[in-house]
């Protein structure tokens, strides 16, 4: 609840930045690269859920923001097993614009990142479940070309905390604090649309 009263704040005082600034507006669809929140977990408990689905607003030349959501559902069913996953991430930025070019600019980008998972194993009755939540912060640094004159591809790179926890008795619980990014084959695009 205190990350989405963050994210309400940011929007709020990002907004105020925007009425200064009318004429700077403009943004569209698309979605900052960025890895699923539940990666450490992937080998043993399902598919992930990344904020693939997302916008970017400049309020000025320099400061916008970023909003990404993301879903999945995924069923399996291997002989007698029956499991399902369902997951969802929302995934909030700030790029500030730090040095920019003719058709690049390079950006400094915190971040958060928050999810949930459900894992309903329906294999005997009654069937568990077994509810996973994380939460993450990011730091990054973004290269936003323009390839056209509304679109754009971006990849970043930085350092990120992140926390994964179930709610089972006894919990389990991963921290991870390091480096992020990947390589130039996965890409974060905008369309500006207004």
């Amino acid at each position: 609840m205190k990350t989405l009263r963050f994210v309400a704040a940011a929007i709020v005082l990002l907004a105020g930045a925007a009425a200064h600034a009318a004429d700077e507006n403009h943004g569209g669809l698309g979605f900052h690269v960025g890895s699923s929140p539940f990666a450490g977990i992937l080998l043993t408990t399902g598919p992930a859920t990344s904020p693939t689905l997302g916008m970017r607003q400049w309020f000025t030349n320099s400061v916008g923001f970023d909003l990404g959501v993301g879903f999945n559902i995924f069923d399996s069913v291997q002989g007698t097993q029956n499991e399902t996953w369902t997951g969802f991430a929302i995934e909030a930025g700030l790029p500030l614009v730090v040095k920019e070019w003719s058709k690049v600019n390079f950006i400094f980008r915190p971040g958060i990142q928050i999810g949930s998972l459900m894992d309903e194993d329906k294999t005997l009755s009654p069937s568990v479940s077994t509810k996973w939540k994380s939460l993450g912060v990011s730091g990054e640094f973004e290269v936003e070309w323009m390839v056209a004159d509304k679109v754009s591809l971006s990849a970043a790179h930085g350092i990120g905390w992140s926390s994964l926890k179930d709610d089972g008795t006894p919990q389990t619980k991963f921290t991870s604090f390091g480096t992020t990014g990947s390589n130039f084959t996965e890409l974060g695009f905008h369309v500006y649309l207004w």
